[in-house]
Formats: structure tokens, C-alpha cells, sequence
């Protein structure tokens, strides 16, 4: 959610009556900034002064909708999930303004009061009369928060300002009487669902209107087939496939149909997704799955009956995921003609095969952690290894930088990660502590220093091992004292993270990740001399361990430039395995020989100075990058070219470290290096491919495909652009199109065999 209202600035005509007005999310400084323009100002005079016809030529923001499908305003395409849980009071008796203004003041702030911090802005009209935005009680309907309200301020309610399209005519900041700072503030995903969940349980759709016609009530005594058990088909791997993909671009995860409060909500918004690609029996095979104990409960079946009846229209064109989603759930099928499981690419890890370190830690490990701890690791590895030099299949000098994600849900036994990383920093741990101790007993004299007592100078010891909340400041600081050295932070608590990075001079983290895994440099200048000031280059590795809902809010709201500017294609992803169920996960404890190993292996990755040359590493990196650019050009699979690039990186520099720890580039070096790009690879195409692909779509640019389907392998030959457009989709342009097939052609894939003809000369 971009901000709290709609906005339009382009409207002509009598909105009143035309509503063909599109209204499109503003963020707050998009609002401030409009609301401040010079025009605005002046068109509000001119107004005032008797030239009333140019009210209709003002900006207006629609309360109660955040956006509306197709940007069409009208209660036909109301979105329910956009639903802002504002209103707006329209008070047009000029006599009564004063006194609605004078007592809506009043109750917002009396304590206990049940408006109390519930006005969110007072403005007046082009008319000098005024507008009171609300905040929603829980469970109040739009008619019904502004019945209340009118009441408490003494004014005539106007059954009018309820309707849910309904604009307000903006008049600017000089006009402004009071604004809250949540205004423009997006409620919390906990509030939204409570506010959901309120109006559900009242029988309304999660928008407080009424559900559609033939839907009931979900707290209803009868259901719709009250006594008859629910039609169902049990769950096959095609309407998993399905439902899997739909959860995947929803943002929904199986634990939302589990918990209480939410459930009603993440079935609503599974169905908007998935009601054009199952039927309602394989919609009812796939909740039978996910919540075995409620899914023939009368509230969830009213809703799936509902959206069936009401909401499903064959005849509708489907969207460019469940398109794809269809294709390859189709191609689900072994030579007997019988669907076969969608299953993740098989990354096998032999332990005994591990350098020293690696190999003592993941033995005493379960199987189904190695690869989560690999990854975890390697961020921390590097950062030790931060003396080496290498050279890479562009011929470019690099050094080992590295970020990791490790994404679990909670008690998925994410801190085995954590244990296995505080194993490698035993030695840097204590080195800081000395370091920090020193500090404090400075900062301690000088706290109790007399007045004119010279302060003390802090020392310059080098601090390894940093909180990962660290200010960018401190930061600096650490960097500029690090003698060149790495630094490295580890994090259980994804969540403490965004609160930091999200507010205030924090927000440069995210391009001071960016820069460190290349050693870019980074820096700042103040005039004040109490504030760190300096240009250094950013040598600074960390491990993120969070919950999926988390991970994703690194990379989609506010951050979702994240996903686009390189952040996500420098990082290696892991997923912790699904604990659903599961007996309690055993560990053995490390021996103290196998203690003094990874000590032996840390110590190892310490002393490494200097530059390692990689021919074999090299070259099979280079190999890997050019087989996933063939794939990619078949698939015309602009994602994957995207992230291939660095997780070819990334496999290069882990193995690099196994390289360091064996002392060579064995066969077991470069089969890890590859296997470690190819997950690399996969996994955040997983992660981070259908947020890089929206990202494409917000800015106009042509949509990428991670679609596991060859469009090279499916022309015929000789083939058209037609035939190509019909495989990729509309939304490309004939100059995209152009492009990939010349790129086939330089490749020696096909020969132009006439006027927009070529014909395939590779063969499949």
C-alpha cells in the first residue's frame, strides 16, 4: 500500500456524474506536495471570489478506497481489500463549522473519550465549509461511523458522503485546520485483519458492506447446504501446482489459513486468485489440506460458495500469472499421461566431501539443515577470508563479499544457524571484547571527568563483529577504524532490522549493503563535528534470519526497490525446512576435537593473504554463466538473465572459500561452487522473481517470465513474430521481440528465411 487515499489530478467534468474519473495511491510526500503547489492555492481563491466553475477542475482524493480496479471509480470495481477504514464528515451549514470544528478538537483528545485520537485531518472546502476525516471504530460501517460522529458534534448526518466511491475536492495545506500523523499512515497488516475479521464476523464483507447476493453470513445458525456435506476432490499435484503458484503471488503462506482471526480473510484472498483455474471441488481438496480442521465450516464454505456464484466469470480474461500457472500445471505429467509431483530441484550435499570446518559442523547436523546452514555460513567465512584477492571470469579483480537470508517460521530452528556461525567467530569475539571493554572505561572516565577535566580520546581498536542495527553512523565509524578488515553482523530478528533500516538516517543500510558486496565506497560529510564524517570502502558481510512475512517486507512496500536496485540478486537465500507436524529436531553436540577444527579452519581463512588464482574455478563459473544465458535466451526469460549474473558471483566466492579451507581446487571445490550457484539461482528466482517481475510491470517495462517453459523449443519452423507474440504475451513490444530473435540469430540459433520469417537452424 503506497499511502492511506486516491488521488486524481487530471479530472474534467462533473465527477458527480462521471465516473470514468480514475484515482490512483499517492504516498504521503505526493500528497504534501500537491497540496502545496502555488496553483492550487490560487484555483481555491478564484473559487472564493465567484468563479465557481473551476471546482470541478480541482484534485480530489477518495477516503474510503486506497485504489480501485482497472483505476476505475465506481462501486462496480470497489476492490474490498483496498478499503482504508477512513470517512470523511462533509459539514456544509457555514454556521455550524466552527462549533463541528470546536467539538471534533474536543473529543479527539479527551482521554477515554471513544474518538480520542480517531480525527485524522479537518480541512476547510472551496467553500470555506469543512471536511473531518475519521478513523473507523472497529467494526463500524461507513454510515454508521458518521451517524456517530454527527451526533456527538451536533450536526446533520448526510446519508450522501457515505457512498463507497464517494470524493473529497482537495483545497491545499493553507486550508489545512488539523492533521494527525496517521493521516497518510498505512494501518498495520495486524490492525487491517482485525478490522477484516470484525466485519466478517458481523456477517459483511471485509469492507463493512454487504456480502453479495446469495453469500451468508458467516456467523449464520444455516449454511447454504446446511446438512449436506461440501463437493470436494481431493488434492492432486496439479491443483497443488496451482494453488501453490497463487499462493506464491498473493503473498500467503499455509500458516495464514491456520491462525485464528485470519483465516476467513486468507481464504477470501487465495479464492481471488484461484477460482479461474479450479473448480469449486478442487478449491475445496486444496482447504482440506491446508486446514483440515475447518475447511467444511460454515463460515468458510458460505465464502467459498459465495465467490463461485458471484464473483467467478468463465468468460474473463485470465491474468498473466494464472495463464502461466495453467501451462505448466498441464505439463505436470509423466508418458503415462498421470500428473507427477512439482518438485524442488534436488541439491544434494555430501558431507564427507566438505573442507575442515564445514565438514565437523553439518555432520553433527540433521540432513535437511545442511543447505540452509552452508548458506548461513559462507557471509561469515568470507568476512574471515578478507585478505584474499581472486580474479573473476571478466578478468576484474574481487574480494569476498557476501549477504545471506535465511527465511523460517517461527521455531523452525533458525538459531541452528546462528550456533554455527558464533562457532567460526569464537576469536573475533573475544578480540572485540577487549576492544570494547577498553572503550567503555574510557567513556566511563570521562563520564565522571570534572568539569575542567580534558576528555579522554577513544581508542582505535578494531571492532569485527557489529549489532546488526548498527547506525550508519557507527558504522562509518567501524569501518574507517577497521584497518581494512571486514566486518560482519548476524541477525535472529529480521523484524528489529526493518524498524531501524525503515526510519531516519538508517534507510542508507540498504545502499550500503548494496555497496559492500562489491567493496564499493560509501560516505558522508557533516558540518557538525560531533557527527562521524569520512568515504571509506564498505567491507561488511551479514546473515538475516526472519519469517517469510518479514524477509518479504525487506523487499515490497516501502522497500520494494530493493528487489529491483540489486539488493536481491546480491543476496543467497535459504529456506529453513518445513517443520509442520514434525517431532522435535535432535543435535548432537560438537566434540571438543571437532571444536578445535573449526577453530583450526577459522584461523586458516585468517591468515589467507594476498592473491589466489582460480583457472579451474574460473572457468567452470564461466561455463555455468553461458549454459543459464542459452537457457534464459530460449525461455526469453528476462528474470533469470537478470539474477544469473551474481549467482554466478556467489558460487564463484564460495568456492573460493572451500578452496581456502582444502588448499586446492579440487573436483569437489568446483562441483560445490557450481551447486552452490545453481541454488543460489534458483532460489531467488523463487524469492525474488515475481517481486523484480511486479517491479517491471509498476514501471512500464516489459514483463520478464520465470516460466519453466522453453518458447524456443515451442516455434515452429520457419516461425512468425505472430507466432512468437502468441507464446510470450502482448504485453511485449515488436522492438523486444526483434531483439531476442536477434539475438538467436547471432547465436546461430535461426536464419531469416523471410519478411518477419526466420527459420530454426539449432536443433532441439
Amino acid at each position: 500500500m503506497k499511502g492511506q487515499i486516491a488521488v486524481n489530478t487530471k479530472h474534467t467534468g462533473d465527477s458527480k456524474k462521471d465516473h470514468r474519473g480514475y484515482a490512483e495511491p499517492f504516498t504521503s510526500e505526493q500528497v504534501d506536495s500537491l497540496l502545496s503547489e502555488e496553483w492550487l492555492r490560487q484555483m481555491v481563491a478564484d473559487i472564493r471570489s465567484g468563479q465557481e466553475e473551476k471546482k470541478d477542475w480541482l484534485p480530489y482524493a477518495c477516503p474510503h478506497y486506497e485504489r480501485f480496479q482497472n483505476n476505475h471509480r465506481a462501486q462496480a470495481d470497489i476492490i474490498p481489500e483496498a478499503f482504508t477504514f477512513m470517512t470523511c464528515v462533509d459539514v456544509d451549514d457555514k454556521k455550524l463549522v466552527k462549533k463541528a470544528i470546536k467539538r471534533s478538537l474536543e473529543l479527539n483528545s479527551e482521554e477515554g473519550n471513544d474518538w480520542q485520537d480517531m480525527v485524522l485531518r479537518i480541512d476547510f472546502s472551496a467553500r470555506k465549509k469543512v471536511h473531518i476525516w475519521l478513523r473507523m471504530p472497529v467494526g463500524k460501517t461507513i454510515s454508521e461511523t458518521q451517524k456517530l460522529f454527527c451526533d456527538e458534534i451536533d450536526v446533520p448526518y448526510d446519508e450522501s458522503c457515505c457512498t463507497p466511491e464517494r470524493f473529497i475536492y482537495l483545497t491545499g495545506i493553507d486550508e489545512e485546520v488539523y492533521r494527525s500523523e496517521k493521516w497518510l499512515k498505512p494501518l498495520s497488516d495486524e490492525e487491517m485483519e482485525e478490522r477484516r475479521e470484525a466485519f466478517l464476523n458481523r456477517g459483511l464483507d471485509v469492507d463493512g458492506r454487504p456480502l453479495a447476493k446469495g453469500a451468508v453470513s458467516p456467523n449464520s445458525a444455516s449454511s447454504t447446504q446446511q446438512g449436506q456435506s461440501p463437493c470436494v476432490t481431493d488434492a492432486t499435484e496439479r491443483t497443488r501446482f496451482i494453488a501453490e503458484g497463487v499462493m506464491r503471488e498473493k503473498g500467503l503462506v499455509w500458516s495464514h489459513f491456520l491462525n485464528e482471526g485470519g483465516r476467513h480473510t486468507a481464504v477470501k484472498i487465495f479464492l481471488s486468485g484461484a477460482t479461474q483455474l479450479l473448480t469449486k471441488a478442487e478449491a475445496n481438496g486444496i482447504f482440506q489440506e491446508l486446514m483440515p480442521k475447518h475447511w467444511q465450516d460454515d463460515n468458510i464454505q458460505n465464502l467459498v460458495n459465495a465467490f463461485y456464484e458471484n464473483y467467478t466469470d468463465p468468460n474473463h480474461k485470465l491474468l498473466r500469472y494464472q495463464e502461466n500457472l495453467f501451462t505448466q500445471s498441464q505439463q505436470l505429467k509423466d508418458e503415462n499421461g498421470l500428473y507427477i509431483p512439482n518438485q524442488e530441484p534436488l541439491f544434494n550435499i555430501n558431507v564427507n566431501k566438505l573442507p575442515i570446518g564445514l565438514r565437523e559442523i553439518l555432520k553433527s547436523r540433521p540432513q535437511n539443515l545442511h543447505l540452509p546452514l552452508l548458506i548461513g555460513q559462507m557471509p561469515a567465512l568470507m568476512a574471515l577470508a578478507d585478505g584474499v584477492t581472486v580474479r573473476y571470469c571478466d578478468n576484474k579483480m574481487m574480494q569476498l563479499g557476501g549477504m545471506a537470508i535465511i527465511v523460517g517460521e517461527q521455531a523452525s530452528n533458525k538459531s541452528a544457524i546462528e550456533e554455527a556461525v558464533e562457532f567460526w567467530l569464537t576469536e573475533l569475539r573475544h578480540e572485540d571484547d577487549l576492544v570494547r571493554e577498553r572503550e567503555d572505561k574510557v567513556r566511563e572516565a570521562n563520564r565522571m571527568r570534572k568539569s575542567n577535566e580534558r576528555a579522554q580520546q577513544m581508542p582505535n581498536g578494531v571492532i569485527r563483529v557489529v549489532p546488526i542495527t548498527i547506525s550508519c553512523s557507527k558504522l562509518l565509524k567501524r569501518l574507517k577504524q577497521s584497518q581494512g578488515h571486514c566486518l560482519y553482523s548476524i541477525t535472529t530478528e529480521a523484524e528489529t532490522l526493518l524498524k531501524t533500516n525503515n526510519s531516519g538516517a538508517w534507510a542508507q543500510k540498504w545502499d550500503i549493503y548494496r555497496n559492500a558486496f562489491g567493496r564499493e565506497r560509501w560516505g558522508t560529510d557533516f558540518n557538525s563535528e560531533q557527527s562521524e564524517s569520512g568515504d571509506v570502502k564498505v567491507a561488511y558481510n551479514w546473515t538475516i534470519l526472519g519469517t517469510p512475512r518479514t524477509i518479504r517486507k525487506m523487499f515490497s512496500g516501502r522497500n520494494e526497490s530493493n528487489a529491483e536496485n540489486g539488493l536481491s540478486s546480491r543476496c543467497m537465500v535459504s529456506e529453513m525446512p518445513d517443520g509442520r507436524f514434525s517431532r522435535i529436531t535432535f543435535f548432537d553436540e560438537l566434540s571438543d576435537n571437532e571444536r578445535q577444527r573449526v577453530d583450526q579452519a577459522a584461523r586458516m581463512l585468517r591468515s589467507a593473504k594476498g592473491f589466489y588464482d582460480t583457472p579451474k574455478l574460473r572457468k567452470a563459473i564461466d561455463n555455468w554463466l553461458e549454459e543459464k544465458r542459452i537457457e534464459a535466451s530460449q525461455k526469453m526469460d528476462i528474470i533469470m538473465d537478470v539474477y544469473r549474473r551474481r549467482a554466478a558471483v556467489i558460487g564463484f566466492r564460495c568456492g573460493v572459500v572451500f578452496m581456502l579451507l582444502e588448499g586446492k581446487e579440487s573436483k569437489a571445490c568446483i562441483e560445490y561452487a557450481l551447486m552452490i550457484a545453481d541454488y543460489t539461482l534458483y532460489m531467488q528466482l523463487k524469492t525474488f522473481g515475481p517481486l523484480l517481475m511486479r517491479s517491471y510491470k509498476d514501471s512500464n517495462e516489459n514483463e520478464g517470465t520465470s516460466v519453466n517453459v522453453n518458447i524456443f523449443a515451442q516455434l515452429p519452423s520457419p516461425f512468425t513474430l505472430q507466432n512468437l507474440r502468441q507464446l510470450k504475451g502482448r504485453e511485449f513490444a515488436d522492438g523486444t521481440l526483434y531483439s531476442i530473435i536477434s539475438r538467436w540469430k547471432t547465436d546461430g540459433w535461426v536464419e531469416k528465411s523471410g519478411k518477419d520469417s526466420w527459420t530454426k537452424t539449432l536443433k532441439m
